[in-house]
C-alpha cells in the first residue's frame, strides 16, 4: 500500500522554524507600527460631526445673502407699519379789482393734507410685510437644514475612506508577510517559483490599493475641507463616530408634515399671496384724506377744512384683485404639491435607511469574525504545507471584500440617514 503523505524532506522542519521565526518578526514589526499610527492618531487633532458642522455653519457663505434678506424683510416691515405722509401745498399770485380804481393785491394760499388710509388695507399692508419676514426665517432654516445633510454626507466620506485606507495598509502588511513566508518555502524548495510570482503580483496590488484609497481620502477631504472654509489642515482626521451596533431607529417621520422648513417657507408664502389679496380688495374703496386750508384772497381773508375722495368710478382694482387672488391660488397648488413630495421623500428615505439597517446586520452574526479566523487558520496551514498558495490567496481576499463590504453597509447606513434628515428638513447633526 501506498503512503498517501509525502515523505518529509532533509531540513524541512528547520525551514519550517524560519519560517515561523521571521512571520513572528513581521507581526511584532507590524505590530509596533500599528503602535506607532495610533500613537500619531492621538497627537492628529480628531473632529468630530458636531465639531465640523459648527465650522461649516460659521464659514457658509450663504450666511450674509440670509441676513442681507432678513434685514430687508425687517425694514419693509417698519415701512409698512408707518403712517401716510401728509402734504403741505401754497399758492401765490395777484389779483386785480374790478372796479377802474381798484388795485392789485398779493393773494396767498396754504392748504395741509392727511390721508386717511383705511383700518383693512392698513392691517393686511402690515401682514404682508410680517409673512416676509417669517419667509426669511425659513429660507435660512432650509439652507441649514441643506448644509447639515452636505455635512454629514462628506463627514460620512471621509470617515469611511479613513478606514477603507486603514484596511489597504492592513492588507498590505499581510500581503508583504505572506511574501516573506512565500520567498522562504521557495527558497526550500517546498513551493514554486511561479507562487513567488503571484504573492508579488499580490503585494502589488495591495500597495496600489493603499495609494488609491490615499488619493480617494485626500478627495474626500477636500469636500469636506471646503464646506468648512478651508479651515481644516490637509491631514485632518475626522472622530470615528460609527457604532459597531446598529442604532435604534427612533426617528418620528409625523414631524416632517408640520416642522419641515420647506413646507413652513411655502406657507409663509402662501399667507402673504392671501394679505396681498386683502389689500388689493382694501385697494378699490375711496382714497379718503382731511385738510385744512387758508387763503388771503383779494377781498377777504378764509379758513377752513375740507375731506377728499378719490371715487372708484372706473377703477375698482378688478385686475389687481384677479392678479392677487391668480397667485394666492398657485400658492395652494404649489402647497399641495409640496406636502405630496415630502411624503414620498420620507417615505422613501425612511425605507432606504431600514434597508441599509438590515444590509449591516448581516454581518451581526459573526460573519466577520469567522472570516478572518479561516484567513489566520489557512495562513498557519500553508506555512505547514498542508494548503496551496492560491487557496491561502482566496482566504485571504475573501477575509478583506468581508470587511470591505461590511465598512461599505456602515457608509450607506451614514448616507442613508442624511438622506432621511435632509427629507425631514433638520438643521442639526445630532445622532
Amino acid at each position: 500500500m501506498l503512503n498517501r503523505f509525502p515523505r518529509t524532506r532533509p531540513g524541512a522542519g528547520l525551514r519550517r522554524r524560519s519560517a515561523r521565526c521571521v512571520a513572528l518578526v513581521l507581526g511584532l514589526a507590524a505590530a509596533a507600527g500599528l503602535v506607532a499610527a495610533a500613537d500619531a492618531s492621538v497627537a492628529t487633532p480628531r473632529l468630530t460631526l458636531r465639531e465640523v458642522f459648527g465650522l461649516a455653519v460659521a464659514a457658509n457663505p450663504n450666511q450674509a445673502v440670509l441676513v442681507a434678506r432678513r434685514a430687508e424683510a425687517e425694514a419693509e416691515r417698519r415701512r409698512a407699519a408707518a403712517y401716510p405722509n401728509p402734504e403741505l401745498e401754497f399758492a401765490a399770485g395777484w389779483a386785480d379789482g374790478r372796479d377802474a380804481d381798484a388795485d392789485s393785491r398779493t393773494t396767498l394760499a396754504v392748504a395741509f393734507i392727511q390721508p386717511i388710509e383705511w383700518p383693512a388695507a392698513r392691517r393686511a399692508r402690515a401682514a404682508v410685510a410680517a409673512t416676509g419676514v417669517d419667509a426669511a426665517a425659513w429660507d435660512a432654516a432650509m439652507d441649514r437644514a441643506a448644509l447639515a445633510a452636505e455635512v454629514r454626507r462628506a463627514f460620512g466620506t471621509v470617515l469611511f475612506r479613513q478606514r477603507m485606507l486603514t484596511l489597504a495598509r492592513e492588507d498590505a502588511a499581510n500581503a508583504a508577510e505572506i511574501e516573506a513566508i512565500v520567498d522562504l518555502r521557495v527558497a526550500g524548495g517546498e513551493a514554486a517559483e511561479l507562487d513567488r510570482i503571484k504573492v508579488r503580483l499580490e503585494r502589488l496590488r495591495a500597495d496600489r490599493a493603499v495609494s488609491v484609497e490615499a488619493s480617494r481620502l485626500a478627495a474626500a477631504r477636500t469636500v469636506l475641507a471646503a464646506l468648512c472654509g478651508d479651515t481644516l489642515s490637509a491631514d485632518f482626521v475626522v472622530e470615528d463616530a460609527w457604532p459597531d451596533e446598529p442604532e435604534p431607529a427612533d426617528t418620528d417621520p409625523a414631524a416632517a408634515w408640520t416642522d419641515h422648513p420647506a413646507l413652513r417657507l411655502q406657507e409663509a408664502v402662501r399667507a402673504r399671496h392671501e394679505q396681498e389679496l386683502r389689500l388689493a380688495e382694501a385697494a378699490r374703496r375711496p382714497g379718503l384724506a382731511v385738510g385744512l386750508a387758508a387763503a388771503r384772497e383779494y377781498d377777504a381773508n378764509s379758513l377752513g377744512g375740507f375731506l377728499r375722495l378719490e371715487l372708484p368710478a372706473w377703477d375698482r382694482n378688478a385686475g389687481g384683485i384677479a392678479a392677487a387672488a391668480a397667485r394666492r391660488n398657485e400658492a395652494d397648488a404649489q402647497l399641495a404639491r409640496l406636502r405630496r413630495d415630502i411624503h414620498r421623500d420620507v417615505a422613501l428615505a425612511v425605507q432606504g435607511l431600514q434597508q441599509a439597517r438590515e444590509q449591516r446586520a448581516t454581518f451581526d452574526g459573526g460573519l466577520r469574525q469567522a472570516a478572518t479566523e479561516a484567513y489566520r487558520i489557512e495562513t498557519l496551514r500553508y506555512r505547514e504545507g498542508e494548503v496551496d498558495f492560491l487557496h491561502l490567496l482566496d482566504t485571504r481576499r475573501t477575509a478583506r471584500q468581508v470587511e470591505a463590504e461590511y465598512l461599505l453597509s456602515q457608509y450607506d447606513v451614514q448616507m442613508a440617514r442624511a438622506e432621511l434628515d435632509r427629507a425631514l428638513g433638520k438643521g442639526d447633526v445630532e445622532p
